[in-house]
């Protein structure tokens, strides 16, 4: 979800080559404002970021229902990413950056971000892969679309707190209401904020279990066993074993779909791609960052890749029940959609094109999907066409508000009519592509 609240403010404006201004702006309340806006001009000259003085808010929730209550993870496969970046000292704006996430924080800059922490420094190195995996795949992705981006002069900055109940505090001191959200962007101070999921009371029972079996394992080290206790160690190390995979496929799925999917829509608002203060349809920023939730790798985040996670929810909603044992999913039809708007799963393409952003009720995962399926169409079947309309939207003028009727024929005037032929193009490429579910049963 995305909550906005703003003016237009035409005293900043970033240059862009060959193209018009582009206004920047954010909104915070005005008491919060007051409290932070000696920060965020600090930060502003010295990391990029350009608090006008009007202000915007911008939070989000964890799109897969699955992970809603879950928490934000930033454990990495091993051997993704390059060599770990070195430690540098704060100072000056990193100061003030260290300042928000408290006492003993430690600051790592690599090329393309500075990341504030005070988690345990293999945890950064490992989110720091993953970011950066994103930004080369977003960068290739705008550069072979030929959609307007302007590279960000200075770092993006990242707040990485190992506790929730630093995170939240966090949160609380900007005025953000945290509550069910493991990680946003916040374009008042222009920070990423997240937290480390390993420590999150969700996952307090799996986190007892593998300290249990792993001291049960430890107890038969170093001595000759018997045949029942070699057993014993076999079955505990098999039981440890399960229960680490399940948590690294929690922390995964959250990944993906928090921390990569937060850093797409901070570099998109920094590089122009959607420039702040113009109204850009709620489905297409949620649907680009969709694009790039893949699991990322040494080329990028996943670029070209069928998002599974999506998939998964996408046909969820038109009523297919995952097999625990990742037996053969059905063929679906691109009648079965129908069963999706039914059950209020989906809401119908001509009222969902022009909403400002997706709605945050019960079927908010479902909602994501239907925006990543859209978006994913128009990037397989009309991706000339789809760069010209994102390069469109972001000229807009800063403070224009399109009425829906006005932005449903501007989308049809570039991809066609929204009728039932275009509904079922869309049904039937979405629900051809190979599904290989990536978390069965969970």
């Amino acid at each position: 979800m995305v909550s906005y609240s703003s003016d237009a403010d035409t005293s900043r404006q970033r240059k862009r080559p060959a193209t018009p201004s582009r206004d920047r702006q954010g909104a915070v309340s005005s008491a919060v404002a007051d409290t932070l806006l000696p920060l965020c001009e600090t930060f502003s000259r010295r990391v990029g970021s350009r608090l006008p003085a009007s202000r915007r808010t911008f939070t989000r929730t964890v799109p897969l229902a699955c992970c809603l209550a879950l928490g934000l993870a930033v454990l990495l496969p091993d051997g993704v990413g390059a060599a770990p970046p070195a430690v540098q000292s704060a100072t000056g704006t990193h100061a003030e950056l260290r300042r928000l996430v408290g006492p003993g924080a430690k600051i790592i800059t690599t090329r393309h971000f500075v990341v504030v922490y005070d988690t345990p420094i293999e945890t950064v190195h490992r989110l720091t892969a993953r970011v950066e995996a994103t930004y080369r795949s977003i960068e290739k992705f705008c550069t072979f679309n030929k959609i307007d981006f302007v590279p960000p002069r200075e770092p993006l900055a990242i707040l990485l707190f190992d506790e929730p109940e630093s995170f939240h505090r966090y949160a609380a001191s900007i005025g953000v209401n945290a509550e069910g959200l493991s990680g946003f962007y916040y374009t008042g101070n222009n920070c990423s904020a997240f937290f480390n999921v390993l420590n999150h009371p969700n996952l307090s029972e799996l986190r007892r279990e593998i300290g249990h079996l792993e001291r049960q394992v430890a107890r038969f080290s170093g001595r000759q066993l018997s045949k029942t206790e070699r057993n014993e160690k076999r079955a505990a190390a098999k039981r440890l074993h399960l229960i680490r995979n399940r948590r690294n496929r929690m922390v995964e799925k959250l990944n993906r779909s928090v921390v990569q999917h937060e850093v797409v829509h901070h570099l998109l608002f920094e590089a122009g791609v959607h420039p702040r203060g113009i109204p850009i349809p709620g489905w297409l920023v949620e649907g680009l960052a969709m694009l790039f939730e893949s699991p990322p790798s040494s080329k990028g985040a996943g670029i070209g890749v069928v998002n599974q996670m999506r998939l998964a929810d996408f046909r969820a909603a038109c009523g297919e029940e995952l097999d625990p044992q990742n037996k053969r999913p059905r063929k679906m039809e691109p009648e079965t959609l129908r069963h999706a708007y039914d059950a209020g799963r989906f809401i119908p393409l001509r009222r969902f094109i022009p909403l400002s952003q997706l709605p945050n009720d019960a079927n908010v995962g479902y909602y994501y999907a239907q925006a990543w399926g859209l978006t994913f169409y128009l990037q397989r079947t009309h991706r000339k066409e789809l760069a010209g309309y994102i390069n469109t939207l972001a000229h807009r003028r800063p403070g224009e508000q399109p009425t829906p009727e006005e932005e449903l024929e501007q989308f049809e005037v570039i991809f066609g009519p929204v009728d039932e032929r275009f509904e079922r193009r869309w049904a039937a490429l979405i629900f051809n592509l190979r599904f290989v579910p990536e978390f069965p049963g969970e």
